[in-house]
Parts: C-alpha cells; sequence; structure tokens
C-alpha cells in the first residue's frame, strides 16, 4: 500500500510539473534561437494603457550553437557568453500603441548560471513601432492576445 502511494504522488507530480514547463513556440532567430513562453509570462503593467510584460525563454539550437555563440560573443562584446546556452528576455508590450521593447537580457550557460544580466530599461522604457512579419511580432500578438483573455 505505501509503495502504491508513493507511486501514485510521483505521478502527481511529473503531471504537475509537465503542465507547468508546456511553454508556446513563438518562433526561430536567424541565428538560431527558438523563442518559447507561456500564458502565465503576460504580466500586467499598466492595464488603462494597455501595457503589459513579458518573459521570453530562448533556447540555442544545438546545430547552431557555436555560431550562435560567436555572434552574442561579437555583438555583446563579452567573453563569458562563448558559453551560452539559454536566456531569458522580458519585453515590455503597448497593445494600444502596437509598440514594444526589450529590457532585459539573461544569458545563461549549459547548468544554469547566469553569465551576463543585461538590465537595458532601468529608467526608462523606448518603446519602438512592431514590425510586421517579425519575431518582435509574433511577441507582440501573443502577449495581446493573453492579455485580452485574462480580462
Amino acid at each position: 500500500m505505501k509503495h502504491l502511494l508513493i507511486i501514485m504522488l510521483s505521478l502527481v507530480s511529473i503531471q504537475l510539473y509537465g503542465q507547468d514547463s508546456d511553454l508556446d513556440y513563438l518562433g526561430t532567430t536567424a541565428e538560431g534561437i527558438n523563442f518559447y513562453t507561456k500564458p502565465s509570462y503576460v504580466k500586467v503593467e499598466e492595464e488603462l494603457f494597455g501595457q503589459y510584460k513579458i518573459w521570453i525563454s530562448g533556447i540555442i539550437n544545438d546545430e547552431d550553437l557555436q555560431s550562435t555563440q560567436a555572434e552574442i560573443v561579437t555583438n555583446f562584446k563579452n567573453d563569458k557568453l562563448k558559453r551560452i546556452y539559454t536566456a531569458k528576455m522580458l519585453y515590455y508590450v503597448d497593445c494600444q500603441k502596437d509598440m514594444l521593447d526589450i529590457c532585459r537580457t539573461i544569458f545563461y550557460d549549459k547548468d544554469g548560471n547566469v553569465l551576463l544580466d543585461n538590465n537595458s530599461c532601468e529608467y526608462d522604457i523606448q518603446y519602438s513601432d512592431v514590425i510586421p512579419d517579425t519575431l518582435g511580432e509574433s511577441i507582440f500578438n501573443y502577449t495581446c492576445k493573453v492579455a485580452q483573455s485574462k480580462r
């Protein structure tokens, strides 16, 4: 009986973990980084003005790992990023004005250690127009759709 209870609790915890880790695919960058998120990552920033924030998970395709790492090192001029494996990005989205901004990017190595935490909106959010047919538009559409469904 005791063993049956342990097995049942294990199955319940596995199912709960699986539900929590279900991510929605948003797209892939030209560098080979897959973007994922989930509805619970969408948070209200200023509902009256239609402003929300959303966390995005970026996972580098294994086949593009070395070239993507090299490109990120060049862009950020930081050799620590040679070991980048994943990233988390915080976007701010203005659903009323069709604008967004990426405000924070945290880069992680394969073991989950933080390599760099880049906060570009510490004092001010610099919204930009959403460019059609881009990953930014996918992030914008997803955020606004989820925000609308939560009202």
